[in-house]
């Protein structure tokens, strides 16, 4: 989430943002990382929707990939 929060003023841009979450709020893969809920509050308020979802059964670790999609206008000039 970090490195999609360092777009800045780049992020209105972007059409398609893929990330993977953990999804065990109380255990997130790294220290100090954000949950899928706040992924979720960011990307939402920032003019994205989910549009594909997708857990790793195989994972030893609770963790899925989300699809966001940009839901504004996309006019680059």
């Amino acid at each position: 989430l970090n490195a999609v929060k360092s777009l800045g003023k780049y992020l209105p841009y972007v059409k398609y943002i893929e990330m993977e979450v953990s999804l065990d709020s109380e255990h997130p893969f790294y220290e100090g990382g954000n949950t899928v809920e706040e992924a979720f509050e960011f990307l939402e308020s920032n003019g994205f929707e989910a549009i594909e979802y997708s857990k790793f059964p195989a994972s030893p670790l609770p963790e899925g990939e989300i699809l966001f999609r940009n839901t504004r206008e996309w006019n680059v000039d």
